[in-house]
């Protein structure tokens, strides 16, 4: 049986056409109505009329005259990325960062919160919302959404987080709890998510399509970006390759059925990890920092520089099975192993050694403050879709 396709209503054609100037005037503003409407093969009557309509959603800001091109000179409009702030959340095992910023991801205030025991609970997160806006000086009305980088599998359409090990949470309604009590629209996602998020954003993926991002540092995980878009998986756990095996004598050591189980590979190649075996082997190191264990190494600990080697094979190995599955374009390491050109070095060796596909590897040009920018994207992203509504 053939469907017949509908033709969009006007109210479609109106959103569609909003959401498409809005795209090309932040790319190319400033910009004039005629240009906008050459390059985008519209009538400039149809572009006019958009972009009063962006206007009064103070979506976009006329900036005076450009230069004359021999006649009247054009009025020049851009993106006003003052037409209200949004609130992120990134959360790990131990802290809690939260940040304001503008539609463009310029931070207006930020702060870090250390966990106590009794404080690991969503409403604690609603609070720190309410904080944020009370603290940045901003009318709340301002503040359009709130974004949440969350350490576990999340589905983000329910903002439920399924399980995150570093907080001890399974099944919990992150999302929702956290909108009751803040009174603001959150958007949870996974960390290591919103970390590629704002890689393809802002970061080293700006001109990818299909890339992996890694982070490696007191956790291990990875985000999957195919054809442009992200790819969360059936149960939103894609991307859990600390669950992943690489030894065959792994498969005789148990299994992983508790949430609070943190899986096999990072058991072993994570830098909490490689710095427990240093210590069990009587090299002790203070501090999760893997430079300073690296340095540790090449001082000629050569017990610390066989759990390296260790570490790096197994990490060499995932990279190594991911790209035969996914041939990405790229492979990005985040974490406080992009950020040692050491480790980066090593990793690109035993990679390219093994693998005839040789992807490209490169650190994350975003760093340890990936999946904050990524939490402010996705809460920025939701608001301008609200406002092109």
């Amino acid at each position: 049986m053939m469907h017949r396709l509908k033709p969009a209503g006007p109210t479609a054609v109106r959103v569609h056409n909003r959401r498409l100037l809005l795209k090309t005037i932040e790319a190319c503003g400033p910009i004039s109505r005629a240009d906008l409407a050459k390059m985008l093969q519209m009538s400039e009557p149809t572009v006019s009329s958009v972009v009063e309509d962006l206007l009064t959603r103070k979506l976009v800001m006329d900036i005076g005259p450009g230069a004359s091109l021999g006649g009247r000179r054009p009025t020049l409009i851009q993106f006003n990325p003052k037409a209200g702030y949004v609130a992120a959340v990134s959360i790990t095992g131990d802290h809690v960062w939260g940040g304001i910023s503008d539609l463009d991801g310029n931070f207006l205030f930020e702060q870090e919160i250390l966990w106590e025991e009794e404080d690991v609970n969503p409403e604690k997160i609603g609070q720190i919302l309410i904080d944020l806006a009370i603290n940045s000086g901003l009318e709340k009305e301002t503040i359009l959404g709130a974004g949440i980088a969350a350490p576990g599998a999340t589905d983000s359409e329910r903002g439920i987080l399924f399980y995150a090990p570093s907080l001890q949470w399974h099944n919990v309604p992150l999302g929702p709890i956290a909108t009751e009590v803040s009174g603001l629209k959150v958007y949870v996602e996974n960390d290591v998510n919103t970390a590629a998020m704002a890689e393809k954003t802002w970061g080293a993926a700006r001109d990818l399509q299909n890339f992996i991002l890694m982070t490696m540092d007191e956790g291990i995980g990875a985000a999957l970006f195919l054809k442009g878009d992200l790819y969360r998986g059936h149960r939103y756990a894609a991307g859990e390759i600390g669950l992943m095996l690489v030894d065959r004598q792994w498969i005789n050591k148990g299994t992983v059925t508790d949430p609070s189980d943190f899986g096999f590979l990072e058991r072993f190649a994570s830098v909490t990890a490689m710095i427990k075996q240093a210590k069990d082997a009587g090299v002790f190191f203070e501090g999760n920092d893997l430079d300073g264990f690296v340095s540790e190494a090449q001082q000629e600990f050569q017990v610390v520089a066989d759990i390296v080697d260790q570490a790096t094979e197994y990490l060499a190995a995932v990279i190594i099975n991911m790209t035969a599955i996914l041939d990405p374009e790229a492979v990005i390491v985040g974490g406080s192993w992009g950020e040692s050109s050491t480790l980066m070095e090593k990793l690109r060796e035993r990679v390219h050694a093994i693998s005839p596909l040789r992807p490209r590897i490169t650190p994350s040009s975003l760093g340890k403050k990936a999946s904050r920018v990524g939490a402010l994207s996705l809460a920025a992203k939701n608001a301008r879709e609200d406002l092109l509504a």
